[in-house]
């Protein structure tokens, strides 16, 4: 039941790629625990009838397995019935090696009719891992449900604008949640978690809703809960959640920070346990921060003339900040993480995206220097506390950089095209993982050269960050051992 198409019809005995073929399938037996076989073991002359005629095994969620997706992939490329199209044994040793293998959770394709701005997880309480996804075009927003076990999607249009950001109000005492859709329009859309119909909206915005923020943890206590509405004019609306239950209902506060030229682009809450309830946001070229009573405590210039290098970035709006013992900013189009420090408010370091891409490459030329430049802009930013900054570009990369030395722990590539969100969360039985949000370019089938857009969903275990370390550790140990045993052989 292992035999390689090539050797069922007799054209080869055996040799690496039919090995490669065997190895395929003993990777699916031992993911379906045997099922295959089980089933076969009637008929055995059938598997190579089925391998003469290029069929594939059932996927493996037929047999209840949880997926795998790197390893699902590994044996689909071991299966290929081409001996050429199939990886090399040292291709296959590589893959098996990597972090990626063993974190990478999920990897889940939207339909091409979706263009997905940005996604919420439902809150951590819920038995079901299901995200929230906003989409749509200018004069059309829909919200899609995804449930992360069963890979099934629900959407519906919900509003005529484009929705540009999503969050979660959870009602502790009323024991429910609320989505918030932030629009185009300033329009802001409330829907009900559990029962959809259950929607309207609350006052209108001065401009696009560029960004939303509720803590999606709130005290058991009294303790105020409120959600947090940045636009387009550089305006931000403090909203009580408990208000989001009723239709057309007013910001308790609103503070004018920016105007049209300097939207609101990002709001984040410190990480660091010696600042609780302060909340960072990023306004033009400003960054600002606020605690519980709404007035602004911090406002910090970000422009700088200094740094040559730099300087066509300086003045490009803020589009991320994370926060825990220091500050890093990400600006529009650009490939730099800047990083400040909160008391001084300088800037102390700059992390070049594009220097730590090329060391990936082995060997760079004029032309690929300058799509580098554009392939390592930052667009979003997330911050594992205590452990790594994930850096998600424009090229489709995620740079896992250690807090404590700013080194890079490793380069996630070929997962996506270009990064658009990542977050973490807490989703039932998947506990405490990174969700990335990107998309993938795919030629279309008239033609080679155009490209049409698709949104992906990939679901990391978090741990990512110390599976790198640990397996660096492992395969050194392995090394030295591979040399004591060459030692003792050859003496």
């Amino acid at each position: 039941g292992f035999r390689a198409p090539e050797v069922a019809r007799g054209n080869v005995i055996y040799n690496q790629q039919a090995d490669v073929y065997s190895f395929g399938l003993l990777l699916y037996d031992i993911l379906t625990t045997g099922g295959r076989i089980a089933e076969g073991l009637k008929f055995p002359n059938e598997f190579d009838e089925l391998a003469i005629q290029g069929k594939l095994p059932d996927p493996v969620k037929e047999y209840g397995c949880a997926p795998w997706p790197m390893v699902e992939k590994l044996i689909k490329k071991c299966l290929k019935e081409n001996p050429q199209e199939r990886p090399t044994s040292a291709q296959v040793f590589d893959i098996l090696n990597s972090a990626e293998l063993i974190c990478l959770m999920r990897h889940i394709s939207i339909p091409k009719n979706f263009s997905v701005e940005c996604m919420v997880a439902t809150n951590h309480n819920s038995k079901n891992a299901s995200i929230w996804l906003g989409c749509g075009h200018r004069d059309k927003g829909q919200l899609l449900f995804l449930d992360l076990n069963t890979e099934k999607q629900t959407s519906e249009e919900i509003i005529d604008s484009r929705i540009l950001c999503l969050a979660l109000v959870p009602l502790t005492a009323e024991k429910e949640s609320w989505i918030v859709c932030g629009t185009q329009s300033g329009m802001l859309l409330v829907v009900n978690t559990e029962d959809g119909d259950k929607r309207h909206t609350l006052g209108k915005m001065t401009d696009s809703v560029t960004c939303l923020y509720c803590n999606p943890f709130p005290k058991q206590s009294k303790q105020k809960n409120f959600l947090l509405v940045g636009t387009a004019d550089g305006n931000l609306a403090i909203f009580e959640d408990k208000t989001v239950k009723c239709k057309g209902a007013a910001p308790l506060k609103i503070l004018n920070i920016g105007n049209v030229s300097t939207p609101l682009m990002c709001l984040s809450e410190s990480l660091n346990s010696a600042e609780k309830n302060i909340m960072w946001g990023g306004c033009g070229t400003k960054l600002f921060s606020f605690s519980d009573d709404f007035t602004i405590q911090k406002l910090i210039e970000t422009k700088t003339n200094q740094l040559f290098s730099y300087a066509a970035f300086s003045d490009s709006n803020i589009i991320a900040v994370v926060v825990d013992t220091a500050l890093y900013v990400a600006k529009k189009n650009s490939p730099f993480v800047e990083v400040r420090d909160k008391k001084t408010e300088k800037l102390c370091e700059l992390i070049d995206c594009v220097h730590f891409l090329k060391e990936e490459m082995v060997k760079v030329n004029a032309e690929s220097k300058h799509k580098l430049s554009y392939t390592g802009r930052v667009k979003t930013l997330c911050l594992q506390k205590n452990t790594a900054l994930w850096i998600g570009t424009g090229g489709g990369h995620i740079l896992l950089l250690d807090l404590s030395t700013r080194r890079i722990i490793r380069i996630i590539q070929n997962f996506c095209d270009s990064v658009r969100v990542m977050m973490t969360a807490q989703l039932g039985s998947l506990k405490n993982v990174m969700l990335v949000l990107g998309y993938i370019r795919k030629s279309t089938e008239s033609s080679q050269h155009q490209k049409e857009i698709q949104s992906c969903l990939s679901v990391w275990d978090i741990n990512l960050p110390h599976e790198v370390q640990n397996l660096e550790k492992h395969i050194e140990v392995r090394k030295e051992l591979a040399e004591k045993m060459r030692r003792v052989s050859v003496e």
